[in-house]
């Protein structure tokens, strides 16, 4: 083998090894990336379950608050949502008592009136479903359900109006088969019998003040915390249970008024806002119980 036929060789040798030493270097800083990798994952991690860790403790005293509040309250609850289905089970059925249509006439006279009743209240706690546990009291009771139903005026609103919603159709419906002397003995059942209802606010008057207090006074040093999503699906029960006790109240303290003689025009209107406040609530405590 000449001189230059060895340096070939060599010359070959040395790519070779250069090209594994290169690979390895290679595979080695591919393994060590792939480690920080993981190793910066774990971190993360644990950095993650430390955090989620550290939030639990943060909402570990709220959590049993809300807990306890929960298990304190459930017979008042229980109590309330009966009070407010026999409530609402004889007004509405008191409807059909004060209907003055013909029993043989045709048309609306298929419907007995405690239907026109439920399909109203019905319809308006379906339009604020959403509302309820998450609007405040004054919000939703004043500004949403007064407002917008408990103002509607047979004769302004109503009487030569056609194209009618679902609960105009079925005020219209009640303000034509009830006379104005009905509406007012009807209007004096239901401020006799709603205080069956708010008889329970009153008699757990101290009870449901205190519970609400100890509530707001939490929620305030809750609020000073930066929580991740955890906040976000407690809060809504923490909210929801604060919100319900104080439609407790606000329904059981703001009563309807009895209209003076002579003008009817807005009491079927009026009552129909004070059974839905009632069934309000008692979709709140149902809705409550599924937290």
């Amino acid at each position: 083998m000449n001189e230059s036929s060895i340096e070939l060789v060599l010359s070959s040798v040395a790519i070779i090894v250069s090209t594994i030493a290169i690979f390895v270097s290679w595979k080695t800083m591919s393994k060590t990336a792939d480690w920080q990798r993981k190793d910066l994952l774990i971190r993360r991690e644990t950095e993650k379950r430390e955090k989620e860790k550290e939030e639990r403790q943060k909402l570990l005293p709220y959590i049993e608050l809300v807990h306890k509040v929960q298990r304190d309250f459930v017979s008042l609850f229980s109590e309330y949502s009966d009070a407010a289905n026999h409530f609402f089970n004889d007004i509405v059925d008191l409807a059909d008592i004060y209907d003055t249509r013909d029993k043989n006439e045709e048309g609306t006279r298929k419907k007995a009136l405690r239907h026109h009743m439920c399909g109203a209240i019905y319809q308006i706690i379906k339009e604020n479903k959403n509302e309820i546990l998450r609007a405040h009291p004054l919000y939703l009771f004043s500004t949403v359900i007064y407002n917008e139903y408990g103002k509607i005026d047979y004769d302004l609103d109503l009487k030569d109006k056609s194209d009618l919603t679902s609960i105009e159709h079925n005020l219209k419906v009640l303000n034509e088969s009830i006379n104005s002397k009905d509406k007012f003995k009807y209007e004096r059942q239901v401020l006799k019998r709603v205080k069956n209802v708010y008889k329970i606010y009153f008699d757990n008057e101290k009870k449901i003040e205190d519970t609400i207090k100890e509530l707001e006074d939490a929620r305030i040093k809750y609020e000073n915390y930066d929580f991740d999503d955890t906040r976000t699906t407690f809060y809504i029960e923490f909210e929801s249970l604060i919100n319900l006790l104080l439609y407790i109240k606000e329904t059981s303290t703001s009563k309807m008024i009895e209209a003076p003689e002579g003008f009817d025009n807005r009491i079927l209107s009026e009552i129909l806002c004070e059974i839905t406040k009632v069934m309000i609530v008692n979709e709140g405590i149902l809705k409550l119980s599924k937290y």
